[in-house]
């Protein structure tokens, strides 16, 4: 079982202080206020938000980057100002944006697809009221708490 997955807290004081990386969490704070400028699209925590109130649980982030799938195509088609393919492609390989999902750019070769921009977020289970909490530690722009040490605590 991976540390990222929610069901990793049941191994209990186990878990404490064990780190993984994820490739999103609904507890990240991708912004405009993290990425001024630089951002497009409604923050993650809006996302969330929104997301909850239909389905009434935390999404997923097979569920965030679906959603950030079809933002960055609009995106595109904005920036191209055509549903021409080519022209999107292009708007694709110039696109270097900040959305819910984290950073998004792709390389620029013939045959495009690969995310370059895109970083995980790490997380580590920590003790927050006596209780275990899946807290993110990197990228520091949007961490939710410091990193801990395992050695420092012991």
């Amino acid at each position: 079982m991976a540390p990222a997955i929610d069901k990793f807290k049941e191994i209990g004081k186990a878990a404490l202080y064990v780190s993984g990386p994820s490739q999103w969490e609904p507890k990240v704070n991708y912004s405009p206020e993290t990425y001024p400028g630089k951002f497009y699209g409604i923050s993650s925590k809006e996302f969330v938000e929104k997301y909850k109130k239909i389905y009434a649980k935390d999404p997923s982030y097979h569920a965030a980057g679906g959603y950030t799938a079809g933002l960055v195509l609009q995106k595109a088609i904005e920036d191209s100002g055509s549903l021409e393919t080519s022209k999107v492609k292009k708007a694709l390989d110039n696109m270097d944006v900040y959305t819910l999902f984290g950073h998004i750019k792709f390389e620029k070769a013939p045959y495009h697809g690969r995310q370059e921009g895109h970083k995980m977020v790490i997380v580590q289970w920590q003790e927050k009221q006596n209780k275990l909490d899946k807290e993110i530690v990197y990228p520091k722009e949007t961490s939710t708490s410091n990193y801990i040490p395992y050695n420092k605590k012991f």
